[in-house]
């Protein structure tokens, strides 16, 4: 098996995986949903993806570090988008001045492996599931280290925003 704990049913490669430094930092024991394919059926797994399963295992620290850290610049300007004023600020979107307090407001839910590589490495999704926006959730993008975008749960898995990112990388 290329992956452990995945298997395909129905034409969706899914299992679950253990990220031991998350479950630290979210102070839980979580076996968080792994997709490979996002929102394309593949047929069999192959070395990108396994490939992209053990970077994932190998920098999980390093990854959440990455995307709290980017979510920290970026709350600020979803707060003002997001448009929650007094009591229901508080609530769904409290203030936040480091990143462990994210802990309180958000939980991964699911981790992709795309079928899209570029050099060398599939895309990775990160979904959780978080307070501000129960509806949509919350997603990041990554190509290795880099955080393609943020937005809602969609972007996770969403292989045309991996496609247009590889695209505009090799213009460069």
């Amino acid at each position: 098996m290329l992956i452990p704990n995945v298997k395909q049913v129905n034409g969706i490669w899914s299992g679950n995986v253990t990220l031991d430094s998350w479950n630290n930092f979210f102070n839980k024991e979580m076996d968080i949903d792994l997709n490979i394919g996002g929102d394309k059926l593949i047929e069999s797994l192959n070395s990108r993806h396994k490939f992209a399963y053990e970077y994932l295992v190998t920098n999980q620290e390093k990854l959440l570090q990455i995307i709290l850290n980017a979510l920290l610049v970026e709350y600020p300007i979803m707060q003002e988008e997001y448009g929650y004023e007094d009591e229901e600020l508080d609530e769904y979107m409290p203030n936040v001045d480091n990143i462990q307090e994210f802990k309180e407001i958000m939980e991964p839910k699911r981790v992709y492996i795309l079928d899209v590589e570029n050099d060398g490495m599939a895309y990775l999704g990160f979904h959780f599931i978080c307070s501000w926006d129960e509806d949509h959730d919350y997603g990041v993008m990554m190509h290795k280290e880099r955080v393609v975008k943020m937005g809602g749960g969609d972007v996770a898995f969403l292989s045309w925003i991996a496609e247009e990112d590889k695209k505009a990388s090799e213009i460069v």
